[in-house]
């Protein structure tokens, strides 16, 4: 049940610049529960990381939303991580990329989300490859998503067509 909220993971204070911690941005190994970013004040940047921005390993129910993973705090400006936007992995079971506000995962020198050896993933709300706009490309250097073939019950998007699904 932890909260990380409102943090510029791998930037600068201003949150446009790198400074890179020297493998993940943020790791949920075995967290339950955890909510990664928030709406407003509570939105993360988790960018210029060495490796990706967010690795959820095992774990239930967590979730990252809100906040910009690859972009500089302007929402356009790329401030690359070293891998993917986000991992989940590990047996994780019940993880939400978006689900409680939308990320934009975008500008990351791996794919925007991987999705391997996990249950029951949610990724629907995002921006994906896009500035925060949505109008221009900030492309992710591997996939949009990938999920592997050993992930099970993965959803992108929603079954019921939403104006707030944006994946």
């Amino acid at each position: 049940n932890n909260l990380l909220r409102g943090n510029y993971v791998g930037t600068t204070v201003s949150g446009m610049t790198a400074l890179a911690n020297g493998n993940f941005g943020i790791v949920l190994g075995g967290s339950n529960n955890a909510i990664v970013g928030g709406t407003g004040v509570l939105r993360g940047v988790i960018s210029g990381n060495a490796n990706a921005g967010v690795l959820i390993s095992g774990g239930v129910g967590n979730s990252v939303s809100g906040s910009m993973i690859g972009l500089a705090a302007d929402g356009s400006t790329v401030v690359a991580n070293g891998g993917s936007g986000v991992i989940i992995g590990g047996g994780a079971l019940g993880t939400g990329v978006g689900v409680l506000g939308g990320n934009v995962i975008s500008g990351n020198l791996g794919d925007g989300v991987t999705v391997s050896g996990s249950m029951q993933s949610y990724i629907r709300g995002n921006f994906i490859g896009t500035v925060a706009s949505g109008l221009a490309a900030a492309a992710n250097a591997g996939h949009g998503v990938l999920v592997t073939d050993d992930a099970t019950g993965v959803l992108v998007g929603s079954p019921i067509a939403q104006l707030a699904d944006r994946n």
